[in-house]
């Protein structure tokens, strides 16, 4: 589990990039969940537009983040392959803007 140790925000592009990273380096070895998802749009205006005239088309979406949330889960199906679930971890860990830190739940 990859459990953020900040708050902060992450966007689309960020969160695609961290499960691609995973998938890159499970290849089909195990299962990614990821457990946010982006629900706030952000809207902007046109830099040259006069004010008034309502408010602006949508520029991005973001996901808020609470320290200590789960961002994602990697689920390896052998033991021999918890290493590559940490690397995985490590390398999705570095896309991200804030500090997160890697958690093991074994069942």
């Amino acid at each position: 589990m990859l459990k953020s140790l900040e708050n902060g925000k992450l966007t689309y592009n960020q969160i695609e990039a961290c499960r691609k990273t995973i998938r890159r380096v499970l290849k089909k070895q195990g299962i990614v969940y990821l457990r946010v998802f982006t629900n706030i749009s952000i809207t902007k205006k046109p830099i040259a537009s006069r004010m008034g005239k309502g408010k602006g088309a949508h520029f991005n979406w973001i996901c808020l983040i609470k320290k200590g949330q789960v961002i994602c889960e990697v689920v390896c199906y052998i033991n021999t392959t918890l290493n590559l679930g940490l690397k995985a971890l490590k390398s999705a860990s570095s896309k991200l803007p804030f500090k997160t830190n890697i958690f093991f739940n074994y069942y």
